[in-house]
């Protein structure tokens, strides 16, 4: 049956393949050539949209663009440029800290590091050698664990470091978290002394017990028991000393008075003026209220002694070190060239002194620690001198706690350190002696 709706006027015809509404004009023909340039634009095209598809989705679970930081790689050489140093972990992280500080974290993640250190092959050997022959004597007198460090005094450079027993990354912690000055601060607060003008190595100084700032002593009972007067190590006072006796003997008392005479202590103890000492030398030193070390507080009368004043092992060192060059400081120094991608970005350069403290001041420091006959260590006279009866000069002692000690030799050419950790306990018999075995092999090898 006929639709009575159907009107052969107006039934659509159907499009023709080139014909548009709107009664537009046909397109023009395309030429082969143009066929297929359009087609590998719409072929470009699609590709382009899937891409940024897949870019939006990735971006929207949080992936990252396919571009990465690279991974730096580093590596570190002796001093000669061509040995690989492949062990020392705590002495290269030290160095990498140093690196960060200069350049900066982020770019430390990039590209290839080639960095050629201060560490002498040869010194280091003999210091590991020296470490390991020791070990016995240290462990018998309960040592758990020891560091040593090394410098050339004529320019600053690091030239041995050997961290823990066997050198392994899990010793690392030990190598150069802060640690108490101990005893090897009495003998910067007499180059203090000595260059404030107060006092000569001739002047006397009394070692009796009394009143000190921080020690205020009235129970002069021993500390142990409740007392709070100052004693020295061996509980004794000698009356009227030198001051040359004093530093020889490491006595306590006068050198908390040497301290005071720099700056008078008597309306306010503060010893600022001590901690700015150990930083005029290049070392450094602050004290704190909490055993984390996260807190700083005001330095007492107890820093004179090393006690509650904590340093890196290293500026320890470089103080030692300046003292050595009769007062000159230099930066120390633990890289000669870095290189990051094949270019070499920073050289060292032997850089100019700096005048840090008196020549005379540095010199009577060193000339005393060098004399076997006022120390209290003279018993071990052939600690003091090298082969061809080179003098040494020689500092050694315990911290406060007694479960650290270190022993320090130097002389004008070398400065050497040990710093042992006690392994719970306080330390059995005379450690000081097996630790200062150590300094003076490394110096004896070093000097041939």
């Amino acid at each position: 049956m006929q639709n009575d709706n159907f009107n052969s006027s107006n039934t659509q015809q159907p499009l023709s393949p080139y014909q548009q509404p709107y009664n537009m004009p046909p397109p023009r023909k395309r030429s082969v050539l143009m066929r297929v340039l359009l087609a590998a634009t719409a072929v470009i095209v699609a590709l382009g949209i899937g891409v940024g598809v897949a870019y939006y989705m990735d971006q929207s679970k949080g992936a990252k663009p396919a571009a990465q930081d690279t991974v730096a790689s580093q590596t570190f050489y002796y001093r000669d440029g061509k040995t690989v140093l492949d062990d020392a972990p705590a002495f290269k992280a030290h160095v990498l800290d140093q690196l960060q500080a200069k350049y900066g974290g982020s770019r430390l993640k990039q590209g290839e590091w080639s960095i050629t250190t201060t560490l002498d092959p040869a010194l280091q050997k003999t210091a590991k050698d020296q470490v390991q022959t020791a070990k016995a004597a240290l462990t018998q007198r309960r040592t758990a664990s020891a560091t040593f460090m090394a410098q050339d005094v004529s320019n600053g450079q690091i030239l041995s470091w050997v961290n823990g027993w066997d050198e392994t990354a899990s010793s690392g912690p030990l190598s150069n978290k802060k640690t108490e000055w101990g005893m090897l601060m009495l003998p910067v607060v007499y180059g203090a002394y000595f260059d404030s003008g107060k006092g000569t190595a001739d002047t006397m100084l009394d070692d009796t017990r009394g009143v000190l700032p921080g020690w205020p002593c009235n129970n002069v009972a021993l500390p142990a028991q409740g007392g709070n007067c100052l004693y020295n190590y061996d509980q004794k006072f000698l009356g009227p000393l030198s001051a040359k006796q004093a530093l020889g003997g490491m006595r306590l008392v006068p050198a908390v008075k040497a301290a005071v005479a720099i700056k008078d202590t008597s309306s306010s103890p503060d010893f600022t003026h001590i901690v700015q000492a150990a930083k005029t030398l290049g070392g450094d030193g602050k004290c704190y209220e909490d055993q984390q070390l996260t807190t700083e507080a005001s330095c007492s009368g107890a820093a004179v002694l090393g006690d509650g004043l904590f340093a890196q092992r290293n500026s320890m060192l470089h103080a030692y070190a300046t003292l050595a060059n009769e007062g000159k400081k230099l930066p120390q120094a633990v890289w000669l060239q870095v290189t990051h991608d094949g270019k070499a970005i920073d050289k060292w350069q032997q850089p100019k002194s700096e005048q840090a403290i008196k020549a005379a001041a540095a010199n009577n420091v060193r000339t005393i620690l060098a004399d076997s006959t006022v120390s209290y260590l003279g018993k071990q006279s052939d600690l003091f001198v090298l082969p061809g009866n080179k003098a040494i000069s020689t500092v050694a002692g315990l911290e406060m706690s007694g479960t650290q000690a270190a022993a320090l030799q130097f002389t004008q050419r070398y400065v050497a350190a040990l710093w042992v950790t006690a392994d719970g306990s306080a330390f059995a018999g005379a450690i000081e002696t097996s630790a200062l075995a150590v300094t003076h092999g490394w110096l004896a090898g070093a000097d041939k």
